[in-house]
């Protein structure tokens, strides 16, 4: 759903930006609330509108309080994708607070990343915020299936603090935390710094057709673009893939990106199945492949480069100066756009 909304963006990212809640979010939010796959990962029960209601008055409440609560996340398309933010709460004894990171992604984008994302952005926008006095966050994952979340947090630098079963409950969960002179002195998360330095060492290169680099470009594309969406390939969308162009990223002999390029006509040429490991997404990669296969068309006597965007890649693509055509559709259940580019 496209919300568009003239206040001030407080996060603003390469893929999210992200804003405090108001009172006019209550049908975006309860969108989020209401769906049984998306509240399954939080722990919690489909809502009703006036449950979300309160919950959402609660969030607003909180930030008067306590200067923090969660915020609304969107991409650079303006669909609502999500929440992020801190509670306040009370884990064992009237004594013992604690701030809580939680988060929901909307389910159209799980498995792409974007949950990493919102907590890295909204994590190094508190800790970097000099009127926000928060030394430590603390997060919960219930360890009854839950595992995608704890790989995010310790991606991002919490470490494992032990067990505990909550009154409210009863689950056992599993306890993080993430200390602010820490995050900062490992310039935000340790292992993005190693991201940051592993990029450096990517080859951008032309693998060929039904070699052992494209079977394994082949899964990589399946784990980035189909699993994630309950889809599988279907003949149509590898028929002809033996006369296209297939770029890969490839670091520490591993493939971590791949774009593919198809003829359209004498002039143009189609750009598509671009993927980005998950984990590596903002160092770079994906912008060297565009730049790659764009010379590689150009070499061959292209002139145009059209492809297929998903929106929530809109503002990446644009600024590499493609544009929008059309209006937007629904591409293998994703909301897409046709972008074209000039290689004149």
């Amino acid at each position: 759903m496209t919300h568009k909304n003239k206040r001030e963006f407080a996060i603003d990212s390469s893929r999210l930006k992200a804003r405090h809640f108001q009172i006019e979010d209550l049908q975006i939010l309860n969108e989020l609330h209401s769906d049984e796959i998306v509240v399954s990962t939080t722990s919690g029960t489909p809502q009703t509108l006036e449950e979300t209601k309160n919950e959402l008055l609660a969030i607003i409440d909180h930030r008067a309080k306590y200067r923090v609560a969660q915020m609304a996340f969107f991409d650079h398309g303006g669909n609502f994708i999500g929440r992020c933010g801190i509670i306040h709460r009370n884990f064992a004894t009237d004594d013992d607070y604690s701030y809580e990171i939680r988060y929901a992604i909307h389910r159209r984008c799980q498995g792409f990343g974007i949950g990493a994302e919102m907590v890295f952005s909204y994590i190094d926008h508190i800790f970097n915020d000099p009127q926000i006095e928060i030394d430590v966050i603390t997060a919960g994952v219930r360890i009854d299936g839950h595992e995608a979340s704890s790989k995010i947090l310790l991606k991002l630098g919490f470490s494992y603090v032990g067990d505990k079963i909550f009154r409210g409950n009863g689950k056992n969960t599993r306890m993080y935390e993430l200390k602010k002179k820490e995050w900062l002195e490992t310039d935000n998360a340790g292992t993005k710094s190693s991201q940051r330095k592993d990029s450096t060492k990517i080859a951008i290169q032309v693998i060929d057709f039904d070699s052992d680099l494209y079977q394994k470009s082949l899964d990589f594309r399946y784990k980035i673009l189909r699993e994630p969406l309950g889809l599988i390939w279907s003949k149509k969308d590898l028929d002809g893939e033996e006369s296209q162009s297939h770029i890969s990223a490839i670091c520490n002999q591993k493939i971590v990106g791949t774009v593919v390029l198809k003829s359209v006509s004498k002039t143009r040429i189609k750009l598509r199945q671009m993927a980005v490991d998950s984990h590596l997404q903002g160092n770079g990669i994906g912008k060297k492949l565009v730049l790659f296969a764009e010379s590689l068309a150009k070499s061959q006597g292209f002139q145009e480069v059209e492809m297929i965007a998903r929106i929530s890649a809109l503002d990446f693509y644009k600024k590499l100066g493609y544009k929008t055509e059309g209006e937007e559709f629904e591409e293998v259940t994703v909301r897409s756009i046709n972008m074209i580019k000039n290689l004149s």
